[in-house]
């Protein structure tokens, strides 16, 4: 009776749930541009040495870090699925942010 939604639609409800999960740990905005994906953090969002050194290690080259006077963010280069990449730092990031950084 009932079938599966679309891709596109299943993309769209799968990015809102991504939108949440990020609103949570003080991210403003994340969005692609070319092959890059940029995250950035509400103005004076407070990220540990040690998340960064974290972040660092983990993406390596692929990774920069952007200032910005709404708030500072982050450059992941060589990103050519988006959610995907989105919901990989949700998950190895999340709870590093909710339990020790923050405003």
């Amino acid at each position: 009776l009932f079938r599966s939604a679309p891709v596109p639609v299943k993309n769209l409800f799968r990015a809102a749930k991504i939108k949440r999960r990020l609103s949570k740990i003080g991210v403003r905005s994340a969005g692609q541009v070319k092959d890059c994906l940029e995250i950035f953090f509400r103005h004076g969002f407070s990220i540990s040495q040690k998340t960064l050194r974290f972040w660092s290690e983990t993406y390596g080259k692929n990774l920069s870090f952007i200032p910005s006077a709404g708030g500072d963010g982050l450059r992941f280069k060589n990103v050519l699925r988006p959610l995907d990449m989105l919901e990989t730092f949700l998950k190895i990031s999340e709870k590093k942010l909710l339990e020790n950084d923050g405003q």
